[in-house]
């Protein structure tokens, strides 16, 4: 009777609790919850990692890490009517039958279960689960933009805002640009530009030789997004003496090139922009970049276009 009380108990504190910080208590090898203790606890929602559950005791404890015992004291101490919203486990470091015991008790006490596959991560943000018999199976997600009536959605999207500019607004602002340069620079209104289209190909571009402003200067490529070669919004392009470098240096950089270039993208919306340097700063962009390819959607590139529109 006294259990059912603790249980009771702690199942109205989660109720009354909703929308503070979650409780959570980890199980599994050390090595592997390391990184996922500090990751919750540096989370501004939160979850306090209240203690871990490991074998591995010969490790080491980190700083605001207690070892609460092995997995199989798990069930004393929920009994104990410790505060526990969140049981994390990392998936493989019990059996299949230690799994189902976990999964059930977490059931029976009203907790929340969740597996952790380390590692997986670093392959690819976005994955889907399937299952096959007992076993749980993970994918890579197809990015949006691999499916060709999401391509058409783009490519129309394209046309349409480079047309109506080109139609409308560029040909004031070439007659203005053009009066400028041959009065100033003498010679051509255009300059070509070699940038890395999608996949890394070689693209030639026209651009203003005028300096107006970085934002004026590229109105041309309005012309190369009607061609086929960039579009409204992607990546931004580098030149193609920085493509075979970058790919080296920066993980992930190919999957960046999936997607076709654009003229503004989510990654400056980030103030990632031009002159983002090597090392960290340009990890940042390759990664918003991919975020961006991993997430596409007609309504993103729109809530993009808008706020680039309007940024100070």
């Amino acid at each position: 009777m006294s259990n059912q009380n603790t249980e009771a108990s702690a199942a109205k504190r989660r109720l009354q609790g909703h929308g503070r910080r979650r409780h959570a208590v980890l199980v599994g090898p050390m090595e592997d919850l390391r990184e996922l203790s500090a990751e919750l606890n540096r989370r501004p929602s939160g979850v306090a990692v209240d203690g871990v559950f490991s074998a591995s005791a010969s490790w080491q404890m980190p700083e605001g890490m207690e070892l609460k015992g092995s997995p199989a004291d798990l069930r004393s101490y929920l009994d104990g009517g410790n505060q526990v919203d969140d049981v994390y486990f990392i998936l493989g470091s019990l059996g299949g039958e230690e799994t189902r015991l976990l999964y059930g008790l977490c059931q029976q006490k009203g907790v929340r279960c969740l597996a952790v596959a380390p590692g997986v991560g670093t392959l690819c943000r976005r994955m889907q689960a399937s299952q096959v018999g007992d076993a749980v199976v993970l994918s890579l997600c197809r990015e949006p933009l691999s499916r060709w009536w999401n391509r058409v959605l783009k490519r129309c999207l394209d046309v349409v805002l480079s047309l109506l500019f080109l139609l409308t607004l560029f040909p004031l602002i070439y007659v203005v640009v053009a009066v400028l340069t041959k009065w100033k620079l003498r010679g051509p209104v255009f300059r070509v530009d070699k940038v890395c289209g999608m996949e890394g190909r070689v693209v030639r571009c026209l651009t203003f030789r005028y300096p107006l402003g970085r934002w004026l200067e590229r109105t041309p490529l309005a012309m190369a997004v009607v061609r086929g070669y960039l579009s409204m919004v992607g990546p931004r392009p580098f030149q193609p003496g920085q493509e075979e470098h970058y790919r080296q240096a920066v993980n992930r950089y190919t999957e960046r090139s999936w997607t076709k270039p654009g003229l503004t993208g989510w990654a400056q919306l980030q103030g990632l922009g031009d002159e983002t340097g090597e090392g960290g700063r340009l990890e940042e962009r390759v990664r918003e970049d991919v975020w961006y390819a991993e997430h596409w959607s007609l309504l993103l590139d729109l809530s993009i276009l808008l706020r680039a529109a309007f940024r100070k």
